[in-house]
This record gives C-alpha cells, sequence and structure tokens, in this order.
C-alpha cells in the first residue's frame, strides 16, 4: 500500500471514528485536497486486487458510502442543534462539501460510482417532510442532482419512474408563484430544474396514464403558472415554464390530444398577452413554438382527432396571433429600414415566425365557410371575389392599429405585404408565399390567380426601374 492509499484511508477512518468536530473539518480539507490528486483518480479507476494478500484497493464506491453515512450524520446534528440562520445555512453547505466534490470528482473522467445508491441518497433527502422545511440543503442537494448526477447517461437510465414522479412534484410545488417558503429568485431556479427534468423524460421514459396522474397534473400545473405570470416581469420562470410546456406537449400530442387542443384554447390567450408586452427572444420564441403547435393539431387532418371543436375560440386566438405577427413585421421592417439602408440584401427575419406566419395564413384560408358566415353578417357578399384581387397599384404598408374582427379583412392585412412599396414588406411577403410551397399547402385557385398577378406586377415593375 503506497502512502497516496494509506492518506486516503486514514482519511476514510476519521471520518468514521472522530468524534471532534474540529478534527472532522480539518479532515474534510485534508480528503478535499487529496482528491485533486491525479495519483488518487488513478487509484480509484484502476480498482487492481492484490492476489497476494487478497486484500482489494480503495475503490470510488467504497468512498462513497463512506462519506455518504458521514454526511447524513452531520446533516442530522446540524438540524437537532441549529436554529433557522445564516449559521446554519453556512454550517449545511460545509457539510455537503465533501460529498458534492467526490461526486464532481468521480464525474471528472467518466461516472464511477454505481448510479442506485448516489440516485437514493439525494433523493432520500430532498423530497422527505423531515427536511422539506430546510430551503439550504434541498437547493444544495437540488443542484448536485441536476448538474452532477443526472446531466449523465449512466445515472439518468437508473433513475425509476417514481423518483421521477416525485421529483416532478417537488420542483412544482417549489417553482409555484404563491410558494412564500423561498425567495423569488429561487423560482427561476427551481422552474429551470423542472424543464430539465421534463426534457430528460421525454426521451428516457414514457408514463402509463392508467397508473399515474402526473400527466394531466403538468399540464394543469404549467396553464396555472403561466396565467398567474402573464402580467409579471419573471420572463426568465415564464421560459422555463413555456419549455417545459412545449416538451410535454409533444411528448403527449398523440397520446393526449384533446387535452393538448383545450389547452391551447385557454393558454393563447395569456401567451398572446405575454408576447404583447415585449417579452425577450426566448419566451417569444417558446410561444411561437406552442403556436405552430395549435396550427398543426388545428390542421384539417388532425382536428379530426378532437372530440370537442371550439372554432370560435380558434378563430379569436387566430385573428390575436395574427395581429400579433403582422405588427412584430412591421417592426422588423421599420428598424431594417432605420439600421441598414446602405445594404438591404442582409435583411432577415427570423424563420420561426415567418413559419408561423405562413400557417396563419394557410388557417384563414382554410376557413372559408367563416369567411363566409362573416361576410354574409357585414353585407359583403359582392366582395368575395374581389377580396382576394391585389390593388392597381402597390401602396406603402400599412398595418391595423386594432384587432380586425373580420377574417377577410386579416386576410387583406396579409396580402398587402406582396404589393408594398416598400421592399422589406414584400421580401417577408415573397418569404411566406414560398414557405407556403415548401411545405406543399393546398393553395386554392384564387390564391394562385393572387399570388401570379404579384409576382408578375413585381417583376414588371423591377424590369421598367432598370
Amino acid at each position: 500500500m503506497d502512502a497516496i492509499e494509506l492518506a486516503l484511508r486514514k482519511c476514510l477512518h476519521v471520518f468514521i471514528s472522530s468524534t471532534t468536530v474540529t478534527e472532522r473539518k480539518r479532515n474534510v480539507e485534508t480528503f478535499v485536497e487529496l482528491l485533486k490528486d491525479n495519483r488518487i483518480h488513478e487509484l480509484l479507476d484502476k480498482d487492481i486486487q492484490d492476489e497476494t494478500t487478497a486484500k482489494c484497493s480503495i475503490t470510488w464506491n467504497e468512498m462513497f458510502n463512506v462519506i455518504r453515512e458521514y454526511t447524513i450524520d452531520e446533516l442530522s446534528s446540524i438540524r437537532t442543534k441549529s436554529t433557522k440562520n445564516a449559521s446554519a445555512d453556512i454550517k449545511y453547505q460545509e457539510a455537503l462539501k465533501l460529498f458534492r466534490t467526490l461526486i464532481e470528482n468521480a464525474n471528472t473522467r467518466a461516472p464511477e460510482l454505481d448510479g442506485r445508491p448516489v440516485i437514493e441518497s439525494i433523493i432520500s433527502i430532498i423530497i422527505s417532510e423531515a427536511w422539506s422545511s430546510c430551503a439550504i440543503v434541498i437547493k444544495e442537494l437540488s443542484h448536485l442532482l441536476i448538474t452532477n448526477v443526472l446531466s449523465f447517461h449512466k445515472y439518468v437510465n437508473e433513475l425509476r419512474e417514481q423518483e421521477w414522479t416525485d421529483l416532478c412534484n417537488l420542483y412544482m410545488s417549489l417553482s409555484k408563484t404563491q410558494n412564500k417558503l423561498f425567495r423569488e429568485s429561487d423560482q427561476a431556479l427551481y422552474s429551470s430544474y423542472l424543464k430539465f427534468l421534463i426534457e430528460k423524460f421525454v426521451v428516457y421514459y414514457d408514463l402509463d396514464l392508467t397508473k399515474s396522474s402526473i400527466r394531466k397534473d403538468l399540464f394543469e400545473f404549467l396553464k396555472v403558472e403561466i396565467e398567474q405570470l402573464k402580467n409579471s416581469n419573471h420572463f426568465s420562470v415564464i421560459e422555463n415554464l413555456l419549455c417545459s410546456l412545449n416538451s410535454w406537449s409533444f411528448k403527449y400530442l398523440f397520446d393526449m390530444p384533446d387535452e393538448v387542443y383545450h389547452l391551447g384554447n385557454e393558454l393563447l390567450p395569456s401567451l398572446i398577452d405575454i408576447w404583447r408586452r415585449k417579452c425577450s427572444d426566448k419566451p417569444k420564441t417558446e410561444i411561437i413554438k406552442f403556436s405552430r403547435l395549435q396550427m398543426s393539431i388545428h390542421h384539417p387532418n388532425h382536428r379530426q382527432c378532437i372530440t370537442e371543436v371550439s372554432d370560435d375560440i380558434w378563430i379569436k386566438n387566430l385573428r390575436d396571433i395574427n395581429d400579433l405577427i403582422l405588427r412584430e413585421i412591421d417592426e422588423i421592417c421599420h428598424k431594417q429600414r432605420l439600421n441598414n439602408r446602405q445594404n438591404q440584401n442582409e435583411f432577415i427575419v427570423r424563420f420561426d415566425l415567418l413559419h408561423l406566419a405562413s400557417s396563419v395564413f394557410y388557417q384563414f384560408a382554410l376557413n372559408k365557410i367563416a369567411i363566409k358566415n362573416e361576410l354574409i353578417d357585414n353585407d359583403n357578399d359582392d366582395d368575395d371575389e374581389t377580396s382576394f384581387e391585389p390593388s392597381s397599384k402597390r401602396a406603402r404598408y400599412e398595418n391595423s392599429m386594432c384587432i380586425s374582427t373580420n377574417v377577410d379583412l386579416q386576410l387583406k392585412y396579409f396580402q398587402n405585404l406582396f404589393q408594398s412599396i416598400d421592399p422589406h414588406h414584400q421580401a417577408v411577403g415573397f418569404q411566406i408565399v414560398s414557405l407556403q410551397l415548401e411545405r406543399n399547402m393546398i393553395l386554392s385557385l384564387t390564391d394562385c390567380n393572387y399570388y401570379i398577378t404579384v409576382i408578375k406586377r413585381f417583376l414588371t415593375d423591377e424590369r421598367s426601374s432598370t
């Protein structure tokens, strides 16, 4: 047995036998320094058995078992002696330091520890009622679990379905807006952990609906929390919840189409309100992604799976989305004119926005019955054919300052993009048409005639200008 292994075993012996707090603390620092030595890593990785002495060299798992018991004893001792104050939090962090350092070092080259003991030792504490009021322990161990355990494929495969459900329930409760046990800054942290768990779960697991209610519970939780946060400035929390919503919705779209459909009807107004409040790009990306999912559900080929369809609600949400898209496009074009007058070839509109615009335009074109009904209600039957005709001249694009209640008028606002004198607006219009063609969207004869007329006029204008 060489000196480095002897020093390691001596430290482990102190953890087991020492009754002095000062000695144990000093030993922790010594042990942490030993773990930084590459020779320790080589020794623990080898796991060699000496045939002459019938003794095995020390292993990662052997060391983990000792340190786990030591850490649990230290935490229990602090809990029985300390009150809720800053000094107690520091003591808890010091007690967890060695446990965290060991796991981090064991993962340096590749995860060397057995998965089940690591997972059980952490989860048994953070979901325990006895530790539910100790925020710092839950926070520290949750961070360790997410960043140093479940981020590795080996450990994720060891996570059982019930443990995954317990973790989701834990982080749902910690992410709730009305939870006053934790600071508001922690809400973003725990919602990010929930997002991480859901993203892992949709890849590694599937749930039996007859055995667990977590699928519906998650949908309900996300709906309630997003609605409560629609007027807040916690965009990081909103982003995490929206990411979770999209991952969960895409996962169970075909198993639970009705739930995803009705969730969209209920949530889209809140998501539209968040978008209107000039949220950052990341939440906006998730809102667009969820809107595109709802577009696919409302496609004629897919909506046949929905048992109860609410066309009135969908048309209203569609109008609101359409208005937001047109405003967004108008703002992008306006900024482009101001910032990029000299090099218009660099004009770029984010693809997901164009994709959503293409889907919205297509949805409006599909709603022939709704369009006709609204035209009849407004005594505009004679304009049914002319509404799709381009005007005789190109004009400056102007978006309405209020949401139109007329589906046909909504289509006109879209079509005005194609014949605008502003090259940026017209470029967006042509990109939308291009997307519709690439996606093999069914276009009516009237739509085709409209596009052909606009393109011919554009080519004529370009030829005359050169």
